[in-house]
């Protein structure tokens, strides 16, 4: 479809300017000024000049299609489109962008004036979560949004792993293994797992695979606490074969935002093809997704509500819900998602003059 596609990114921390992916597609990254001062207003300006090499480095090349990935850069990639007025732009929304968890009232206000003002130039939207999709078909008035879920691809060579989690955490084989890998970060439910988890039988075994700024409050948040166990994270080739060596996957999002609240994340369906049962948080795609597949079970982000769900959980419910994950894994994967974005590019590139 297309001769050679390029990813733009942030150079900084020692990365290369260019990088071959393989013989079409390239990452190209520009100076982010990633060494000025962390303040509010600078931040602002290391956009505002990252944008610039953007349209800089692409003004007078032959572009097709632009592709936004997020609301970060969609100046940028609306500029490239008034340049090239014949080329498509996609904006690729991967979360309920303007409603992000973190962002101060400031980065929440310029990012819905920038998504209000441009996101009408795109002509197409993706979106992760069927909730998110109506939001921006009701907030923007749009009818362009296709839904395209943030799912990993199936895996059907996977690697031994290098690290025996039950034998690093010398953990019987009658015990249970609750599993959460990704960042420590706030929004994950990490302080509600390990407070609940902390007052369980030593057959409930906790296992948090990752790093992040919470690590520390973490760590002392359960001390003393012989069940609950702190894991590096795993190199991205070896993360299915950690994870599948779990019993049940934990996705627990707090309801602290409206993106989280619409989420569908992506360690979900990592969970799924690992071949786990879930527990998610009581969110409505979240909850949807696991009651209607059989795939796992719903409780409210709460100590008390985890504690007495792990015990109560016994061998016929995980049984079940386990013998249902291959099918769920085979109905929710890459291929189809992919599919979808296939069909809008194709949909959009025959719009274009030769």
């Amino acid at each position: 479809m297309f001769d050679a596609i390029e990813i733009v990114g942030y150079k900084e921390n020692g990365l290369t300017s260019r990088e071959v992916i393989d013989s079409k597609r390239t990452i190209v990254r520009l100076s982010s000024w990633h060494r000025l001062p962390k303040i509010r207003g600078l931040a602002i300006v290391r956009y505002l000049l990252w944008y610039f090499q953007v349209v800089l480095r692409y003004a007078r090349k032959d572009i097709r299609v632009i592709h936004s990935n997020g609301v970060e850069d969609l100046m940028a990639a609306v500029a490239l489109k008034v340049l090239h007025p014949r080329a498509k732009l996609i904006y690729d929304a991967h979360e309920l962008e303007t409603e992000r968890s973190g962002w101060s009232d400031l980065n929440k206000r310029l990012a819905s004036w920038v998504e209000s003002m441009w996101i009408y130039k795109a002509d197409a939207v993706f979106v992760v979560s069927g909730l998110i999709g109506n939001w921006y078909r009701d907030r923007y008035q749009l009818s362009n949004v296709s839904l395209v879920r943030n799912i990993a691809e199936r895996s059907t060579n996977v690697p031994a792993s290098t690290l025996k989690i039950r034998h690093t955490i010398q953990a019987n084989e009658s015990d249970v293994i609750y599993l959460y890998q990704g960042a420590f970060f706030e929004g994950r439910g990490l302080e509600a797992l390990v407070t609940a988890f902390r007052d369980l039988p030593h057959s409930f075994r906790l296992v948090l695979l990752g790093y992040g700024r919470l690590e520390a409050s973490l760590k002392g948040l359960s001390q003393g606490a012989g069940n609950i166990h702190f894991l590096p994270p795993a190199h991205p080739d070896e993360i299915l074969s950690y994870t599948m060596q779990a019993d049940v996957g934990l996705c627990l999002i707090e309801d602290t935002c409206l993106s989280y609240r619409y989420c569908l994340p992506n360690k979900l369906f990592e969970y799924i093809q690992a071949g786990l049962p879930v527990l998610v948080s009581d969110l409505p795609e979240l909850s949807a997704f696991v009651v209607d597949n059989g795939c796992g079970w719903q409780v409210a982000c709460e100590p008390e509500a985890i504690k007495s769900f792990a015990l109560q959980l016994d061998k016929r419910k995980h049984a079940e819900a386990k013998q249902r994950i291959p099918q769920v894994a085979e109905q929710n994967s890459w291929k189809l998602e992919q599919r979808v974005v296939e069909q809008v590019y194709e949909a959009l590139t025959q719009e274009i003059p030769s």
